[in-house]
């Protein structure tokens, strides 16, 4: 009904009153079950439909176990809860994820043969209930998953994603590693509890910590794109503004490379203008940590006359474009001549692994280049 809601099915609030109204009945006889249980009390409900005839000292004949009847509850509770507003949303989601961790608790118990003679509260729970309430569950918290608390963990960012790899990690391995555990201690003769126990612990801890180094290091990786953006963003405006002050072009194309070096933090910055008679490229102002390097050895005019070999250099690229061009890796094609593999090796050499070339256009021509 919650997606007959969303959709706008006419049929919609008729699916909600029906599915609040059997919820409300489960939950009432999930609360005498556990009422009857509290005080010993044998309302009689319990064979109704299908006595037990088999009596057990762990439970009456018909009765739910205690412990599937406070899952019952919960679930129900959750499931009421989750039609309501934002506080209640997250009440809901809550009770969905006590029912998760009790049904993860009762399987895994099963998973490494536990007695449960001496835990009356799962003592007659099948592992085909414990494994439908995980289910159950896990759908009640992704129901209005865009909603209450539970909704860090379903956004579409990489936060969201890293900490979703880290539960699913940590629900994997550490159960895993309590029945590699106990298989060594109780099967194999490995060791004794003590150890066993101590095992499991530091075992835990270094799946723990690789899980969380993991999800910083993605993390980190995440806040480097966002500092870089912001850098770029800054540079941006800082010569947006100074295009609008400055009239010197001189000034103007120092300015910007000053603004690229100091608030983008570039290594290297340079502006060059295109001569379209003599196909030369004149650059005017280049700065930054690497400039002092290559300034003695690269050529302030560069030829780009069509007989002179080399297609692949960078300005020819702009040029023929009018785009910007990126090179995520400075890269050497055997199309390049001797010279321009000599500039790219001296910005290797100098630092520079990546380079990014933006058009200058005027009235649609390309009249230089900002790198």
């Amino acid at each position: 009904w919650q997606r007959a809601m969303r959709v706008g099915v006419p049929a919609a609030p008729g699916f909600r009153v029906a599915a609040l109204v059997c919820a409300g009945l489960v939950l009432l006889v999930a609360l005498l079950t556990l009422v009857a249980h509290a005080f010993d009390w044998d309302p009689g409900f319990d064979r109704f439909f299908l006595g037990n005839g088999e009596v057990t000292d762990l439970v009456p004949p018909g009765r739910m176990p205690l412990g599937t009847a406070a899952l019952f509850l919960l679930c129900c509770a959750s499931l009421l809860l989750v039609a309501g507003k934002r506080p209640a949303i997250g009440l809901a989601q809550a009770c969905a994820s006590l029912t998760l961790l009790m049904a993860l608790l009762m399987l895994l118990s099963y998973l490494l043969g536990a007695d449960f003679a001496r835990v009356t509260l799962f003592s007659t729970m099948a592992v085909h209930t414990a494994f439908a309430f995980a289910s159950l569950s896990m759908g009640l918290l992704v129901l209005r998953g865009g909603e209450g608390w539970f909704s860090v963990f379903m956004q579409d960012s990489n936060s969201a994603r890293n900490s979703r790899r880290y539960l699913l990690g940590t629900l994997l391995v550490l159960p895993l590693f309590a029945v590699l555990g106990m298989s060594g201690e109780r099967d194999l003769h490995w060791y004794g509890p003590y150890f066993g126990m101590a095992l499991l612990t530091v075992g835990s801890i270094a799946a723990l910590a690789a899980l969380n180094w993991h999800a910083t290091s993605a993390g980190n990786a995440a806040d480097r794109k966002v500092a870089s953006m912001q850098r770029v963003l800054a540079t941006l405006s800082g010569i947006n503004t100074l295009i609008v002050r400055v009239r010197d072009k001189q000034a103007l194309f120092e300015e910007s490379c000053r603004i690229a070096t100091e608030v983008g933090q570039f290594p290297l910055a340079w502006i060059a203008t295109f001569d379209a008679e003599a196909r030369t490229a004149q650059i005017h102002v280049a700065r930054g940590a690497a400039a002092n390097h290559l300034s003695e050895r690269m050529p302030r005019t560069l030829n780009l006359a069509p007989e002179n070999p080399g297609p692949d250099g960078l300005m020819r690229r702009v040029i023929a474009t009018k785009a910007t061009v990126v090179m995520n890796e400075i890269e050497f094609p055997p199309t390049l001549n001797a010279i321009q593999r000599k500039h790219r090796q001296e910005l290797v050499d100098g630092g520079i692994q990546s380079l990014v070339a933006l058009p200058l256009i005027i009235d649609g021509k390309v009249v230089g280049t900002f790198a």
